[in-house]
Order: C-alpha cells, then sequence, then structure tokens
C-alpha cells in the first residue's frame, strides 16, 4: 500500500483567532519592555552614546547632547564622534586603541581623556566602553558610559562634608600600605 499525502489542514477560525491573541500578547511585551529600557537610557543621568558594530549612530541620550553640545545630526557615525569630539591624534589613537580592546571581548573601564565640546571647550571624562549584544548573542555594537569629572569634585566636597561631620575617616598616605587614601566608615555620629 502506498502512503497517503497527508494534506495540511487549515487552522480553524479559533486557532487563528488564539494566535492572533498570542501575537498580539508578545507585541505588547516587546513595547513594554522598550519603553522600560529607553526610559532607563534616558533617565540614567550619565552621557551614554551606542554605536551599531559598523559606526552607525544607535541612539544618543541628552545627557550625552547636553555635556557636549552636539546634535544626534553631528555625530551620526563613530568617524564624526572621533574627528569632532577627539581631534587630537593621541586622544583618538586612544580611544580606537581602547575601541579594540571592547572589540576583542573587553570590558574598558576608567578611561580618561578630554573630549572637546561642540562650542570649543573641552571637558576631561572618564568612560566606560563595552559590546551591547543582542539577545541571541550576537554583537550590535559598542556603548560608551561617561562621566563628567567636574562631577568627581562635587563628590570629593560631599566626601569631605561627611568626613568633617565623623561619618567616615580618610587614611592619607603612610598611614596603611596602600598608594591611595583610603576612607573608612565610622558610624559614630548622627546615628
Amino acid at each position: 500500500m502506498q502512503a497517503k499525502d497527508k494534506k495540511k489542514i487549515p487552522p480553524t477560525t479559533d486557532a487563528l483567532l488564539n494566535m492572533l491573541e498570542d501575537l498580539e500578547e508578545a507585541n505588547k511585551k516587546i513595547k513594554h519592555s522598550e519603553k522600560r529600557y529607553r526610559k532607563l537610557f534616558e533617565k540614567a543621568g550619565i552621557p551614554i552614546v551606542l554605536y551599531s558594530r559598523d559606526g552607525e549612530l544607535l541612539v544618543v541620550n541628552k545627557e550625552f547632547l547636553d555635556m557636549t553640545g552636539y546634535s544626534a545630526k553631528d555625530i551620526t557615525n563613530r568617524e564624526k564622534l572621533y574627528r569632532s569630539a577627539f581631534p587630537s591624534k593621541l586622544v583618538k589613537d586612544r580611544m580606537e586603541e581602547s575601541l579594540s580592546k571592547v572589540y576583542s571581548g573587553k570590558i574598558v573601564r576608567n578611561l580618561v581623556v578630554p573630549i572637546k565640546c561642540k562650542d570649543g571647550t573641552t571637558d576631561i571624562v572618564v568612560t566606560t566602553m563595552t559590546l551591547i549584544k543582542k539577545g541571541s548573542g550576537n554583537v550590535m555594537g559598542e556603548a560608551y558610559f561617561m562621566q563628567d569629572l567636574s562631577q568627581i569634585f562635587e563628590l570629593e566636597d560631599q566626601i569631605r562634608y561627611w568626613a568633617a561631620n565623623g561619618f567616615i575617616q580618610i587614611k592619607e598616605k603612610g598611614d596603611t600600605e596602600d598608594t591611595y587614601p583610603r576612607i573608612e566608615i565610622s558610624g559614630q555620629k548622627g546615628q
């Protein structure tokens, strides 16, 4: 006996409606997730810029635009950013070297570089660079997280405030074997 060709039976109306409802629910979840990550990105409080693997701008947040004065149109690709914000050969080479490290799988942390703002002034920023990946694990591009070092000086003032009020003790070099000052929380006052 020959095997009968099995014909595909078209899905019923109920089955089609269930599939459409499932798709609609999945789309709602994706949109909710996108909104949540967009909000996190916009409210991060630090300058962030993301480029695709081929160097095209994916997204930039308001903090980055405010810090540098550039518009998204000014930095539509990595080459424009590097040419505008890192015009010195030394700085551009340092950024490109760090980018190579990122694409070899490393996270570059605490990279201190001058960044030229659109108005011609220069800020010093601490940058962390890392890969961004799709859910599948494929590399999508790179992310730059920056902090203007002038904010660090404000933090130093806050640390000195807490030290002056007895909450923390700052041990200077030579007090320990460390090469950097150490902060210890004493927790004595104000409890």
